[in-house]
This record gives C-alpha cells, structure tokens and sequence, in this order.
C-alpha cells in the first residue's frame, strides 16, 4: 500500500523559492534580529540572576547588622538603666590602729560608722587610747575623686 500525500521525491523545480530583494532582506533582518534577541535576552537571564544573587548576599548582610543594632540597643539600654537608676546610701563601718612611728607604744584605735552617698559621707567616729580618755564625735567628708 502506498501513500500519495507526502513524496520522498524532490524534484530540483520544487526545492528553488524565489524572492525578491525586500523580501529577502526582510527574512534576513529577521533571523539576524532573533539571533540578537536571543542573545540579549541571555544575557538579560544572567544579569537578573547575577542581581537575585547579589540581592540576597545583601539580605543576608542586613539581617546580621540588624541583629548587631539591636544587641547593641539592648546593651546601651542596659547601660542607661544602670547609669540612671538611683544612687541609694550605703552603711560603711571601719576600724583602724593609728600609731605614731613603726612602733606600737601609742596605739589609737579608731571606730568609724559612716553613711555614704555619691559625694558626701556623714557618720560618727570613736576612738580610744590607752593612756588618753576616749572620745567620740561627727564625720563629714567631702569626696574629691
């Protein structure tokens, strides 16, 4: 059984198109134009992938110094907290031997309760010496530094 549709055959009559000049300059242009689109639309690709890339390196960049900047804040905010809270008073007692030279032939000791602020202390001082009455009196001290 044979098929007439389609010929195996061609014949050197049916293989030649003729066009004229416009036409062919026409179908040129055009191949030549889609090989160029072609190009420029792979080169399009590679830029916006190139762009998706470097757009996510900085995504990423961001989020590490967003999360620096808010450890930072959560520091500083530590830091005001501290600076700002209220100084509140502090009891101090001492107790010291004053002595006249190296030797320990006129000891004197010295008790001292003292309430210390940022800038001042107040308190009361007692001290006692072998040989001398003991005594007693108010402190008031000045903080230079």
């Amino acid at each position: 059984m044979s098929c007439k549709v389609i010929s195996q055959n061609v014949t050197q009559n049916n293989s030649v198109v003729r066009l004229n000049e416009k036409q062919a300059r026409a179908i040129a242009t055009d191949l030549v134009m889609y090989d160029a689109c072609k190009a420029t639309a792979k080169l399009q690709n590679e830029r916006i992938d190139n762009f998706l890339k470097q757009t996510s390196v900085y995504d990423n960049q961001l989020k590490v110094k967003d999360s620096i900047i808010s450890i930072q804040k959560d520091f500083i905010d530590y830091q005001e907290k501290i600076i700002n809270k209220p100084f509140k008073p502090e009891l101090h007692g001492y107790l010291r031997v004053n002595t006249i030279g190296i030797n320990l032939t006129n000891p004197c000791l010295y008790g001292t309760l003292l309430l210390e602020f940022k800038k001042f202390s107040i308190g009361w001082q007692y001290f006692a010496q072998p040989n001398n009455p003991s005594g007693h009196g108010f402190v008031i001290e000045y903080n230079l530094f």
